[in-house]
């Protein structure tokens, strides 16, 4: 007779009981593996119906009591002040209103409600279009917002602001963008999200240009949750042409003007390949309230990426144009004051940045011979480190810049979340500062005069790989302290406590179950039994 050995039924129930509690784990490493970065309530302003028109355009909580309902043909409204008819409201129309279990009258009027959504602007006036019923939610109470705000620092008042330029390395959200090829580039963890975000709060910059954002939205995000205190009231992004989808931005304390994307531009390489940038080149008009207007240009060159025999006829071929907009720039004004910054993705030596900085009488000027390190990179991944990141001055610019500030944070991925390190300069607000304090002359050893033919000698050889986009610049805000900043609402800790509750929620389960489970069968029978 054939011995064949089966699971007993105690064994059968102790494997069942474990199945469910490995497919539970599972399932619970894949729901905080799936959950977003920055989670949907983090970040949100909550403020009261009054505070409306401060938020224009953001997305935001807003708590008051309904004391009226009106209506208007296919459109419905949920008033917060009788009396004034210009208030914030919510508009409701016609396509929804079956969504209601009720009248709006039976549901909302007299009662006190939160009303979640973008804030936009009707005739004036401040309101939230609702998409949907779940927007609006009936209280007991008004929320208690106090504990919520947070206010901007105080800085000091000085005559310099200081700009700054840092490629963050993929700031991507995770949703998928059907419209470009972002599938291969995960979101940034919420580690290296808090990493970079700590980098650019010791940089501390009044401007910030910023390379490898993917969008705006996620990129206001990111500074609402992680860096509500900087106050970087002025976020500029133009969707770029990297098919990846990384972008250039810049983030500014200090006002601005007009606004130039060149992604559109097209024009001719060395060789008369026609071409465009890979990303973006962006041209921000900076206003300061009480100093000298003056022009920040952020750029993104193409990488190695794909081998520098693909990389650098597209890079150089960029830089000529660059070379071009400069020179074309400076005809028309020969004082024209601004900045080139961000990731040119080659040496200073190279052809490409030869170009850039160009010969003869308006080279541009950089600082970088006034580092402390003379072997400083801001390309910081073994084993090609290198100093590929620069800002870059006019001549009429370089007079303002204060003498000895020229410094690049020294980093690794690991510490700061971005294989890039940031690089940063202090400029006077007005030219007749910088000339009085007598700092304001450029070092000869930074200028190069030499115009770099396309086929010289360049030693970068495929010294780095790929990193996108971004630089980040910062810029000081007004000549003032931020006493009257307006104050951000925020629940940063409470919704991370919210997280952590939920992660203990989905382990003890699993716990008790496997702590039991071995528990009750220990004294029950064998696991096997043999059958003849």
């Amino acid at each position: 007779m054939t011995n064949h050995f089966l699971p007993s039924r105690y064994a059968r129930s102790r494997i069942g009981l474990l199945s469910c509690a490995l497919a539970f784990v599972v399932h619970a490493r894949v729901s905080l593996a799936d959950e977003p970065p920055i989670l949907p309530q983090e970040g949100r302003a909550s403020i009261r119906w009054t505070e409306a028109e401060d938020f224009i355009g953001k997305m935001v909580a807003v708590s008051g009591k309904i004391v009226r309902v009106g209506h208007a043909k296919a459109i419905h409204f949920l008033d917060f002040s009788r009396t004034d008819h210009d208030a914030f409201k919510v508009v409701i129309f016609d396509r929804i209103i079956d969504q209601f279990p009720g009248t709006l009258e039976e549901l909302y009027e007299g009662r006190i409600v939160q009303v979640t959504g973008t804030i936009s602007v009707y005739a004036g006036n401040p309101q939230i279009v609702a998409a949907s019923r779940n927007q609006i939610e009936v209280l007991d109470e008004l929320p208690d917002i106090s504990k919520r705000r947070v206010q901007g620092r105080k800085r000091k008042t000085t005559n310099t602001f200081k700009l700054a330029t840092f490629n963050i390395k993929n700031l991507f959200d995770a949703d998928d963008d059907p419209y470009h090829a972002d599938e291969g580039t995960p979101p940034k963890p919420r580690d290296e999200l808090e990493r970079v975000a700590g980098v650019i709060r010791e940089l501390d910059a009044d401007i910030l240009a910023l390379q490898e954002v993917e969008e705006r939205g996620y990129l206001e995000r990111f500074l609402n949750v992680l860096l509500p205190d900087l106050d970087y009231k002025h976020v500029v992004h133009f969707e770029g042409n990297d098919l990846r989808g990384i972008d250039v931005c810049l983030l500014s304390r200090l006002p601005i003007g007009a606004v130039t994307s060149f992604r559109h531009l097209r024009f001719r390489d060395q060789e008369n390949v026609p071409r465009r940038f890979n990303r973006d080149l962006l041209s921000v008009e900076v206003l300061p309230q009480s100093g000298d207007a003056f022009e920040v240009w952020v750029v993104h060159l193409k990488s190695n990426h794909g081998g520098k025999e693909v990389a650098e006829p597209i890079r150089l071929g960029e830089s000529r144009e660059i070379r071009r907009l400069i020179d074309q720039r400076l005809s028309e004004d020969p004082q024209a004051q601004f900045v080139v910054c961000g990731d040119f993705n080659d040496t200073f030596d190279s052809p490409t940045m030869r170009t850039i900085v160009g010969a003869g009488d308006r080279p541009l000027v950089c600082f970088r011979d006034q580092l402390s390190d003379p072997d400083a990179y801001t390309y910081n991944r073994e084993p090609y480190l290198s100093m590929i990141d620069f800002i870059l001055c006019s001549p009429a610019m370089a007079r303002r810049y204060q003498s000895g500030s020229y410094q690049v944070r020294a980093s690794s991925l690991d510490e700061s979340g971005s294989d890039h390190n940031p690089v940063s300069s202090r400029f006077f607000f007005r030219q007749s500062d910088a000339l009085g304090a007598g700092t304001n002359r450029p070092v000869g050893e930074s200028v190069v005069v030499k115009t770099a033919l396309p086929d010289a000698h360049e030693n970068n050889s495929s010294r780095h790989v790929d990193k996108s986009t971004e630089t980040a610049v910062s810029a000081s805000s007004e000549i003032k302290t931020n006493d009257e900043e307006q104050a951000v609402f925020l629940d940063v800790r409470e919704a991370r406590s919210e997280r952590n509750v939920q992660l203990v929620g989905l382990v003890a389960p699993v716990v008790l179950i496997v702590v039991g489970s071995f528990t009750y069968f220990r004294q029950r029978s064998p696991a096997v039994t043999r059958i003849h």
